[in-house]
């Protein structure tokens, strides 16, 4: 099949969202554009594939799953800087990353499935990070390896790391910010099924003592449903965020429970039992791998088998090698901030 052939293959969402494709500096790389502003870093990225580049730096890898994260500079205005993120695909996600689809037997987490959910949640939501530029290397028409490109947010720390730095005023003030996070998602529809603390960014902490609420960002939007049942998708937000805030830890005090509950309440604006119930089971366990959070959105809350999923976290946890961390915010501590959280914003 030609060039052109392939791209009619492409998603509607990526023909009719994204300019492109183009090709850069002969690097064998094919560029799309979400925004004119994206074609800068995209050429500075493209010449440092065909030949390293001081104006782009390396920040991290996660050499398990064949992922860097990189600084791009501008070498025109010093304090310009853009990030991103390249990937290589596995065999098993190239024909998603091609189709722009992310599902369970074409692969969940390609560049492809990111760059879509990222966009929507720039759309529907103030939590963006603005992505600007995805690009791929093709072989036998199909991605192999993919690159996203989006805004520096450098000086913004983790949510872990705002919170583990801040004074108590501060910490209220963040818990308020996760909340307000929290409603936009809901209001969204869009369940990230990894949000983790981590993947959370706070805004810098202002010099002085004001009291303005923190902004927070959502980073890593690969696995992310658009159709999950609302309250389901809150319960899931909300739980492994305490869970990890906690230090992962299995035994929690009921007043942290009731903390969760209460906040489950201000997020979706009424009582659901059965999201409620979903919510503690998920503050007690780790529903990493091998569990798969998908398996909690397949039906509604009412009708999943909440004592048979426990039953199985409660078998992996003996299973895994012990995972408990030190709290960013110890049960009782988070219990109290989430209750002066709700007070204040009352």
């Amino acid at each position: 099949m030609t060039r052109a052939g392939w791209s009619l293959v492409r998603p509607r969402w990526m023909r009719r969202r994204l300019e492109g494709p183009w090709r850069g500096s002969g690097s064998g790389w094919q560029w799309w554009l979400a925004d004119p502003a994206g074609r800068r870093p995209a050429e500075l990225f493209d010449d440092f594939l065909r030949q390293d580049s001081p104006q782009v730096v390396a920040l991290r890898a996660k050499q398990t799953r064949s992922r860097w994260c990189y600084r791009i500079d501008d070498a025109d205005t010093a304090e310009r800087h853009w990030f991103a993120k390249r990937m290589v695909l596995p065999r098993h996600h190239r024909l998603g990353a091609l189709l722009g689809v992310s599902h369970r037997w074409l692969g969940l987490t390609h560049g492809s499935a990111e760059f879509r959910h990222a966009l929507a949640l720039e759309q529907r939501t103030s939590l963006g990070v603005g992505m600007l530029a995805l690009g791929e290397q093709l072989e036998f028409g199909l991605p192999t390896r993919q690159v996203l490109i989006s805004s520096w947010l450098g000086d913004w720390p983790t949510l872990t790391s705002a919170l583990l730095q801040a004074d108590g005023t501060r910490r209220v003030q963040l818990l308020r910010a996760l909340l307000e996070t929290l409603r936009q998602l809901y209001r969204a529809g869009f369940c990230h099924l990894d949000l983790h603390p981590g993947n959370l960014l706070a805004s810098p902490a202002p010099s002085g003592r004001g009291n303005c609420l923190p902004a927070l960002k959502v980073i890593d939007c690969a696995r992310v449903s658009l159709d999950a049942d609302p309250d389901a998708a809150a319960a899931i937000h909300l739980g492994v965020l305490m869970h990890e805030l906690n230090g992962k830890r299995g035994g929690i005090e009921p007043g942290l429970e009731q903390a969760g509950t209460r906040l489950l309440r201000a997020i979706i604006g009424h009582s659901r039992p059965a999201a409620e119930r979903l919510l503690i089971m998920l503050l007690r366990y780790s529903t990493k791998k091998p569990f798969s959070r998908h398996t909690l959105l397949g039906r509604a809350p009412e009708r999943l088998s909440l004592g048979r999923i426990e039953q199985t976290l409660e078998q992996m946890t003996g299973h895994r090698a012990a995972q408990a961390s030190r709290p960013v915010m110890p049960s009782a501590a988070l219990a109290r901030a989430i209750a002066a959280a709700l007070v204040s914003e009352a």
